[in-house]
């Protein structure tokens, strides 16, 4: 059987097709579980954070996933962000198993759909993919969070024309202009994704952090010092935060007490703070402006004259006065029919069933993904060749000839880029790779077919002489690296 999972910065949800419908998995009676890890000397708590006081607390990895930096989880042990991404996904698959077999189901998974934000590229994915193999999790599909929040949706609601997906979760934002359209046969609905905007450092947590530099400038300017505080405090204040942010969506003020201060023998001095819905939009102001502007960029890619909806999603989704101002952006009502919390998950555990042969006939969807950016490769002095432009539909190939530029040439090294820009050097450096065995002959002689590959997934081969070569992650982790994560995360922790 395959899983959907929705691995979120804050919250990482799992689920399976079970009975026609998606089935949630839950955890302490909640349908997510908290992407955090403790580390207290050798015991991992993953899901929950340790109140121990030595204890290394571990949240929102989904944002380093791609990046070349390691998490600290002891005084003398450091680790890459795959594998606290894996340990969250042994979980999450521990609890799927155990909640199959609890409904008498064997409790076999194959492999996972994960739903990723729109914008990661491909060292965020292949990061992605190399977590769920250190968790022994196969993956069939790696799917857009917004994209699978329209596969949820238009199983049960009817879309004309266009949808937008504005997708706001912990750390993460994803906006997608979609095309739904019905083939005339009416037997599966077309999921085309057009456009994709988004932010891979812009979530709930931003807004919590916002308010939190707010209560240190405006409120507690004089007496908070942060400094002081031990880093469990400091977990605690800002938990509290994210309360008082949720609390504004229901009431106009809020008020909570926050530790300000240490004074001699761990005493703690507490001062009692309010904060209003007025406070809270001036606060946040810059970012409804960043999310605006993207919302911005987004409707430039629907065609005049085009009807559209907009569906409003993820964990901060609920944020107060969001809803508000993308609704006067765009002129009109967001659509709400739908857990925000949960979609992204459901739509994932959808497009397993599809794969997996669950759902046929008239039930079936066909999603095309879309690049978020352009790619290709440097030509002489510099100059960027996009072989892969920004919106087209994966998967996708594409060939370029190319020739010899010396006498004698024996190798051609190709450097791959991501960017919009028309030089390489401002755009991202991916990865190269040399294609060797050219017959030796007169420059510009000899002709080299090259064959550019991008598969769902957006892993990236190329093919010459007959001979496949894989694009790397200039961040990805060696095999040796893998295993021995496998052996730390599986052997030591789950026995996965």
């Amino acid at each position: 059987m395959l899983v959907g999972i929705d691995l979120g910065t804050t919250k990482s949800v799992i689920g399976y097709w079970h009975e026609g419908k998606p089935r949630i998995v839950k955890t302490n009676g909640l349908y997510s579980m908290p992407s955090e890890v403790s580390f207290v000397n050798d015991t991992i708590s993953v899901g929950k954070r340790s109140k121990e006081k030595e204890a290394v607390y571990v949240g929102g990895i989904k944002r380093h996933l791609g990046r070349k930096s390691s998490v600290k989880v002891s005084k003398d042990k450091s680790v890459h962000p795959q594998c606290i991404a894996a340990l969250l996904l042994c979980q999450l698959k521990k609890m799927a198993i155990e909640d199959m077999k609890s409904i008498g189901l064997p409790g076999k998974i194959d492999g996972a759909i994960i739903a990723i934000p729109s914008h990661f590229d491909i060292h965020q994915r292949r990061a992605t993919m190399e977590a769920a193999q250190i968790a022994n999790l196969p993956v069939r599909r790696l799917i857009n969070e917004a994209t699978a929040c329209a596969l949820e949706y238009t199983t049960h609601n009817q879309i004309k024309d266009h949808l937008m997906v504005i997708d706001l979760g912990g750390g993460t934002l994803d906006i997608s202009v979609i095309d739904v359209s019905q083939e005339s046969q009416g037997d599966f609905f077309l999921l085309d994704v057009q456009n994709i905007e988004g932010d891979t450092n812009l979530g709930g947590l931003d807004f919590d952090e916002a308010i939190f530099n707010w209560i240190k400038e405006h409120k507690a300017k004089d007496v908070l010092n942060t400094k002081e505080l031990t880093r469990q405090k400091t977990d605690e204040f800002k938990q509290k935060i994210t309360k008082m942010k949720h609390d504004l969506s229901i009431h106009k003020k809020t008020t909570s007490h926050y530790p300000i201060g240490v004074l001699r023998d761990d005493l703690e001095i507490y001062e009692p703070l309010t904060l209003t819905r007025e406070e809270f939009l001036e606060i946040s102001k810059p970012l409804f402006d960043r999310i605006l502007a993207l919302i911005e960029t987004s409707l430039k890619e629907i065609p005049e004259n085009t009807s559209f909806q907009t569906l409003l999603v993820g964990r901060a989704s609920r944020t107060y006065g969001l809803k508000s101002v993308i609704e006067e952006k765009i002129n009109t009502k967001c659509l709400s029919n739908t857990d925000p919390e949960t979609c992204v998950a459901k739509g994932a555990i959808i497009q397993a069933a599809i794969l997996d042969g669950a759902i046929k006939n008239r039930d079936h969807h066909f999603v095309l993904e879309a690049l978020q950016d352009h790619y290709g490769i440097e030509l002489d002095k510099g100059i960027f060749h996009p072989f892969f432009q920004k919106g087209r539909t994966i998967p996708t190939q594409a060939t370029h000839d190319f020739t010899t530029v010396a006498d004698n040439q024996t190798s051609l090294e190709i450097k791959f880029y991501k960017g919009s820009s028309t030089t390489t050097k401002n755009n991202t450096y991916m990865d190269s790779v040399t294609i060797p065995n050219i017959r030796k002959a007169p420059k510009g002689t000899e002709n080299i077919k090259i064959i550019f590959d991008m598969d769902a997934n957006m892993e990236l081969t190329i093919r010459a002489f007959d001979k496949k070569y894989r694009i790397k992650s200039k961040n990805g982790l060696s095999p040796e690296e893998i295993q021995s994560y496998k052996t730390f995360v599986n052997d030591q922790f789950f026995n996965a």
